[in-house]
């Protein structure tokens, strides 16, 4: 069988300790950006993208005692929560040391990706997600942007641990890219007429809208404001033409909406969309989610995800996002996010495992001409020595292109093909891999896409067993 690997960055270059640069830090995150050459633009930020809730759960296996089972079992039942790293303790510098590096830290929108092997379903703006919002499970923090220093390859994210309430968003709008957000007032905090509604949204609801929906303190949650609406049959949010930065750049994009609601009493629904058209015809919307109900008591995130038509320029000024609830509720965030193409989005293909003696192997390649996530690992290096591997992800757009290789490799023979190619980003490539008389029996076809860089990264990796015939009858 089949099966496409996503190779890491080679972890050579990550395996020498640098020397500890900042003394009142206890752990650090150790990033290596890859030597892009022309393939780094100058105003371009580098995007990482480390669970750090995950991340600090991992970390009791760094610190011993804290680590045993019995501990783990007290502490349990004695209610203390897991430190966390703190955001407050962030310092982000080169490996050479200079002054700290000005950062952004964000949500990344969506639920995990599903367990190796399982199918993802392909996102249709119709099927989304609900669960209990603290539980955060449709959004991680963790989309840490920074601008790269011309010719540093290597980064260091100083930090100590705290509670996890000191684990929270730190972003900054000059720094993260523009695909993160693209809502301009999330919280609905934007009232400078002083009417107590958001300036950016508008509300309906079946008599006297004006009456039935204000901005309010959130319930136990002093100095933090929500939208209410206070109607008994509830009502719709409207959004105005600048609630929203939807421009050409997200044309055929990933689109994820993100909504946090709370109830009294349970409300039985209604929908979430947005007016971005759809990828895929009839014309309708790229989000448009019959949400169904919302249990009482406390907050609910939402999160259902699209994409966006290819040939989308800007929005209409008469377009709008509906938001509507069929009863009382409070709405405490909105986000809109455009994220990179999932990895498995490159295409990779052997056209067959079973083939003639003189035959031919047809193979295939194709890239997004779009930002991917890229599986990298990322070192956790603590101040006493130990050392973690996690898993993390890069943004990356490779446009330098990629070299891509086949080789046939025989068991007892070695490499007995090979062909080699070059595709541009976002193009695809033929490969014909001709065989020449070669025995009967069993090979393995190891296609490989490589970066066409300086230091090389394999991007993908395909393996397929091939076996040789001499007859149709065999």
């Amino acid at each position: 069988m089949a099966a496409i690997v996503i190779a890491p960055l080679s972890e050579a270059r990550a395996a020498e300790s640098a020397e500890w640069q900042v003394s009142d830090r206890e752990y650090r995150l150790v990033l290596i950006v890859p030597e892009t050459g022309q393939d780094q633009a100058g105003n371009e930020r580098e995007v990482f993208f480390v669970d750090f809730k995950e991340t600090g759960r991992k970390m009791d296996s760094m610190d011993g005692v804290s680590s045993f089972p019995f501990v783990k079992s007290i502490n349990r039942a004695i209610g203390r929560k897991p430190d966390l790293p703190d955001v407050n303790t962030f310092r982000l510098q080169a490996r050479k040391g200079g002054a700290p590096i000005l950062f952004s830290l964000d949500y990344r929108l969506g639920g995990p990706p599903p367990p190796s092997g399982e199918r993802r379903l392909v996102p249709n703006g119709r099927r989304g997600e609900k669960n209990p919002a603290p539980e955060e499970k449709l959004r991680r923090l963790g989309f840490l942007s920074f601008q790269p220093i011309p010719g540093e390859t290597e980064y260091h994210l100083y930090f100590n641990l705290g509670n996890a309430e000191n684990l929270r968003e730190k972003t900054d709008k000059n720094i993260r890219p523009w695909w993160i957000e693209a809502v301009t007032d999330p919280c609905f905090e934007l009232d400078k007429d002083n009417d107590g509604k958001p300036d950016l949204c508008l509300f309906w609801a079946k008599e006297s809208p004006a009456k039935f929906w204000k901005i309010v303190s959130q319930p136990g949650q002093p100095g933090k404001k929500c939208l209410e609406i206070s109607h008994p049959a509830g009502g719709t949010v409207r959004s105005r033409p600048e609630l929203y930065q939807f421009d050409r750049r997200s044309a055929g994009r990933r689109v994820i909406l993100y909504q946090q609601v709370q109830a009294d009493n349970e409300l039985s629904g209604q929908a979430i969309g947005l007016p971005l058209p759809n990828f895929k015809p009839p014309p309708d919307n790229s989000i448009n989610w019959y949400f169904g109900k919302i249990p009482a008591g406390g907050w609910n995130e939402l999160c259902v995800e699209g994409r966006v038509s290819p040939l989308f320029d800007r929005l209409a000024p008469e377009k709008r996002s509906e938001f509507w609830y069929t009863g009382p509720c409070r709405i405490r965030e909105t986000h809109v996010q455009f994220p990179p193409e999932n990895p498995d989005m490159n295409r990779m293909a052997i056209d067959t495992d079973i083939t003639y003696q003189t035959d031919e192997i047809e193979l295939f390649w194709k890239s997004r001409d779009s930002e991917i996530f890229f599986d990298v690992p990322v070192v956790l290096e603590g101040k006493r020595g130990k050392r973690l591997e996690i898993r993390a992800d890069r943004v990356e757009n490779w446009r330098e292109g990629f070299v891509l290789e086949a080789k046939l490799i025989s068991e007892k023979s070695g490499i007995v093909g090979k062909v080699e190619g070059e595709a541009e980003c976002g193009k695809q490539w033929r490969g014909t891999m001709r065989l020449a008389d070669l025995a009967p029996g069993k090979y393995l076809l190891r296609f490989e896409a490589k970066s066409r860089r300086k230091i090389s990264e394999t991007v993908a990796t395909l393996e397929k067993d091939i076996r040789i015939i001499t007859s149709p009858f065999e």
